[in-house]
């Protein structure tokens, strides 16, 4: 597992595809440990639950571990309504891909890159002057940046970094 705390922090997780944990720093009264131990007791009662909440900028994901029964009703709402868009984000993406097969021709272009992440498109539209016809954008970090712009852009400009055109690649010094 990575490790993504430093020794200062009170609180921190982290995990990868297989496995996660939770350090909680104790204090004189081993508050820490109560603090874990509270969570074990919620999980062996069914009471526990691990939530992958937006954060960030780029709307990237941290991890929540909570106790169910300790949250607000209207925090619990905002905890489903954040799954629904998620769910229905990933099948727009894949439908997107379906109809284009961007990522197989960024690949067969040799379009390399760190991250492609996805968003709906209403919540970063003024990161982006063009139209779509797509409900997605999506936040791209290429390799190779001193040619390729990061930033958010359509479908359709990414599948012009595939063909060689668009924004996406850097204008060249006059």
């Amino acid at each position: 597992m990575m490790r993504l705390f430093h020794e200062e922090e009170d609180l921190a997780t982290a995990w990868d595809d297989t496995s996660f944990g939770i350090r909680i720093k104790n204090d004189e009264s081993n508050t820490g440990s109560k603090v874990l131990g509270e969570i074990l007791e919620a999980f062996q009662r069914s009471d526990g639950m691990i939530y992958i909440g937006p954060m960030g900028p780029t709307a990237s994901s941290g991890l929540v571990v909570a106790i169910r029964s300790r949250l607000p009703e209207m925090v619990l709402e905002q905890m489903k309504a954040g799954d629904e868009s998620r769910l229905n984000l990933i099948d727009a993406v894949a439908q997107v891909e379906s109809e284009t097969n961007l990522v197989a021709k960024l690949k067969a272009a040799g379009r390399e890159y760190h991250g492609l992440m996805p968003a709906w498109a209403e919540k970063y539209r003024p990161h982006v002057q063009a139209e779509s016809k797509y409900p997605v954008l999506f936040h791209l970090n290429p390799q190779n940046q001193q040619q390729n712009n990061s930033g958010w852009f359509t479908v359709e400009q990414l599948l012009a970094w595939a063909e060689g055109n668009g924004p996406v690649i850097k204008a060249k010094a006059a």
